[in-house]
């Protein structure tokens, strides 16, 4: 699971697994090289089996493969790999065979020495002689097997077996067992057959043998098994696709041979499936045989959602430029809704991801026309989540056209079923869902379905509505419904080592601002603040004034990232740190001092400012005065350090370029100087470019709800209110006026046209504040 069909330039992702671990999606590379190192570090005299659980497409095919990566990967003598796919080598004379001539052939191949040599011919005389009694011995039971072990018994005072250990001629075997062969013959002639044809094959090789029995030919083999210097790794996946007797053969045959020395045995399946398998022979204790077989057991963790939802995400990305829809096409906040609403139920594994994305894959180009895309991408997704996960529902949708597609109560398009049929049918449906996915198709079905919707308790949609549905080709509108149905470490995550390595930098400046720097790179600066929150009180103080400083440093490459899903941003977490840090130190005095020499000495500005102004919300230290730095006699000293921060970066021309140039005006004028700041900015808008500095700078991103959104709808707003703060409304108007509009980019532009929007509406005498006016009236 998890190959990068893109790579191969076809747009259907086939259910494969990964061969490497450079195509490991899952995060699963660790894993697969703890097994790797446990599997050829093995010297013991017993064989080792290992087991790796998972269930069907979970990815177990990928980890052995990425196993098998590393085991070719560790230190000289490494295993002689032999990959033994039971399923496909399964045929009608069983597995015994298979299995021998597999192994024998990677030890005739593997070693061209004399001892090489010998070694494959005692392994091909040991797989003969097993072979023969068990295909003898494997379809007795009952009376059959009990008159087998009693002839046995009473012919080895005289004459003697092979089974018994004695060493007598091969044609010795008929006269032990004439009785049991007899039985088996009334019912299985072709047992017989290949029973005979075995025996004549062992004969022949046991001429060579010296007539040596089993029990001495597996005797000698393991010395020689000994003698090597790496061990044998039979791998034996897909285990579980086997039939009910094929999974107790196979347990049979390991067990049997699970006492040779260097030899590893890494055993693939789904564990009630083969638990159950064995639990007939057992007496229901499948689950306990397969413990007394497995020495060490893997249980294949779930996916990571983070991961999974990576693949998705990307997949789609993917699938939606190839059939030409561009962002701008793209509801996302619709998809927002559509997707938390309940799609993430399911997918559980990757192979859930690649098998809707392959669907996918195939029905959007059949949307796609000259000029346009002829669905509304987020409904298709939705859609083809129901046809691929739940096509039963997908199916009895198309039925329900008039009940999904009525605008309001009484009917519109000529549906005579009244509102309590209809909300019956729509349970019904519901109902007949999956347990693990009802509550997702439920709401699923009101995100696309404004009938579903208020059939299910939610509002009534007026016919203002219509036209919007039908321009956005919507499911839910009737002459568009028809085309819909007519036709996958946690990532983002760090680690605890990455965690470690910032604690032990905590005293050197330099070297800890360039490792938070090094994680921005990764894309993982924000969630290590969010991690090292929770070691903020763990730090030796002693270091207070470098760790302070490199966390100051960073400030201002921190994203706002502030979100109502995730919770406090990368700036928040940023204060929070220094603020609990510094706290450790009981003495105000000393937690003063170090907080204004890493004031002084850092390159960043945001942080330092923001946590001045924090220090000196009057508000705040009297609502928590226990979280305060510093006393209050020593504001004053603060606020000159900020002055002079945001004075120095005026006069270096690095305040214009921050991104949070608003904020830094504001505080740059609560320290008592807005006549410098509107001097300041008189200077810098006299040329177009500071003027679209400072206009994009006072842009705002606001996000609203309407009801029953699960996520926020963005939108930029002009700030003319905050601005006038600084300059007076005539000279933004005039500037705003004299921006040449022919070569912006898209944020200027966008900047001027908030800006152009805000004035008309102050001059006209509207509501033009932020929190005050929508887009239209």
């Amino acid at each position: 699971m998890g190959h990068n069909d893109s790579e191969h330039g076809h747009p259907f992702a086939a259910d494969r697994p990964i061969e490497c671990c450079e195509e490991d999606l899952l995060g699963r590379a660790s894993l697969a090289e703890a097994i790797a190192e446990s599997l050829a570090s093995w010297r013991q005299r017993d064989s080792l089996v290992v087991a790796l659980c998972a269930p069907w497409g979970a990815g177990k095919s990928s980890v052995k493969n990425m196993v098998l990566e590393k085991v070719g990967q560790t230190r000289e003598p490494r295993p002689l790999i032999i990959d033994f796919n039971p399923w496909q080598r399964s045929t009608r004379g069983g597995l015994v065979g298979p299995f021998f001539q597999e192994i024998g052939s990677h030890l005739g191949l593997d070693d061209g020495s004399k001892d090489g040599k010998e070694r494959a011919r005692k392994w091909s005389r040991y797989a003969a002689r097993f072979k023969t009694i068990a295909t003898a011995i494997e379809p007795l039971s009952g009376w059959s097997l009990r008159i087998l072990i009693a002839i046995g018994a009473i012919s080895a005072s005289t004459t003697s077996c092979v089974v018994f250990g004695k060493d007598k001629d091969w044609t010795d075997l008929w006269s032990v067992i004439p009785a049991a062969f007899f039985l088996a013959v009334l019912s299985a002639p072709k047992w017989l057959a290949g029973v005979c044809r075995d025996v004549a094959e062992s004969v022949g090789l046991s001429a060579t043998a010296e007539r040596k029995t089993l029990v001495q030919l597996k005797r000698e083999l393991a010395e020689s098994l000994r003698e090597r210097e790496a061990p044998l790794l039979v791998v034996m996946d897909d285990i579980d696709r086997l039939s009910t007797t094929e999974i107790k053969s196979l347990f049979q045959l390991v067990k049997a041979n699970a006492d040779f020395p260097n030899v590893v045995y890494f055993l693939l399946f789904q564990r009630d499936i083969v638990e159950k398998a064995l639990d007939d022979d057992t007496s229901g204790q499948g689950r306990g045989y397969i413990e007394k077989i497995v020495q060490v057991p893997f249980d294949l963790p779930p996916v990571e959602r983070p991961r999974l939802e990576r693949v998705l995400s990307e997949g789609l990305d993917r699938v939606l430029a190839e059939v030409g829809i561009e962002e701008e096409g793209f509801d996302k906040d619709r998809w927002g809704n559509i997707y938390f609403a309940g799609i993430p139920t399911c997918f559980e594994t990757l192979r859930d991801v690649r098998r809707f994305l392959s669907a996918l894959s195939f029905h959007a180009p059949l949307f796609r026309g000259d000029r346009a895309f002829e669905a509304n991408p987020v409904d298709l997704i939705a859609i083809e989540a129901l046809r691929v996960f739940e096509p039963e529902t997908y199916s009895r949708l198309r039925s329900m056209k008039q009940a999904l597609t009525e605008r309001e109560e009484g009917g519109a398009y000529g549906d005579d079923t009244s509102t309590e049929e209809k909300r019956r049918q729509l349970e019904l449906l519901v109902e007949a869902v999956s347990d693990q996915n009802r509550e997702a198709v439920r709401e699923i079905l009101r995100q696309l379905f404004p009938a579903a919707e208020r059939l299910l308790g939610g509002p009534t949609y007026g016919s203002e509505f219509e036209d919007r549905w039908y321009r956005e080709l919507r499911v839910c509108h009737p002459q568009i419904f028809d085309r819909y149905f007519y036709l996958a470490i946690p990532e983002g995550d760090v680690s605890q080592s990455d965690i470690q390595r910032i604690m032990d930098l905590a005293g050197d400046r330099e070297r800890l601002a360039s490792q938070f720097r090094s994680l921005k790179e990764r894309g993982l600066l924000a969630a290590m603040l969010n991690r090292l929150e929770a070691y903020k009180e763990k730090i030796d103080i002693a270091h207070a004034v470098p760790f302070t400083t490199a966390i100051m440093d960073i400030g201002d490459d921190l994203p706002d990232d502030d979100s109502i899903f995730t919770g406090p941003g990368s700036v928040l977490h940023a204060v929070r740190i220094i603020l609990w840090y510094l706290l450790q130190e009981p003495d105000p005095a000393k937690r003063a001092t170090s907080l204004s020499q890493a004031i002084q000495a850092t390159e960043g500005l945001y942080l330092p400012v923001r946590m001045i102004a924090s220090e000196c919300d009057s508000e705040g230290r009297r609502k928590a005065p226990s979280i305060c730095l510093v006393e209050a006699d020593q504001l004053p000293g603060l606020k000159g350090l900020g002055r002079e921060k945001l004075e120095e970066a005026a006069r270096k021309g690095t305040l214009r370029e921050n991104a949070r140039l608003e904020s830094l005006l504001w505080q740059w004028a609560e320290c008592g100087r807005i006549e410098e700041v509107r001097a300041w900015l008189n200077e810098l808008v006299a040329s177009q470019e500071g003027a679209l500095i400072i206009l994009s700078r006072f842009m705002r991103r606001v996000l609203s709800h309407q009801m029953d959104d699960h996520v926020a709808r963005e939108r930029w707003k002009a700030n003319l209110e905050g601005l006038e703060h600084f300059l007076p409304f005539e000279e933004i108007e005039r500037m705003v006026d004299a921006v040449t509009e022919g070569s912006l980019s898209p944020e200027e532009a966008r900047a001027v046209s908030a800006f152009k929007t805000a004035i008309m509406r102050r001059k006209a005498g509207k509501p033009y504040g932020l929190d005050r006016f929508q887009e239209d009236d």
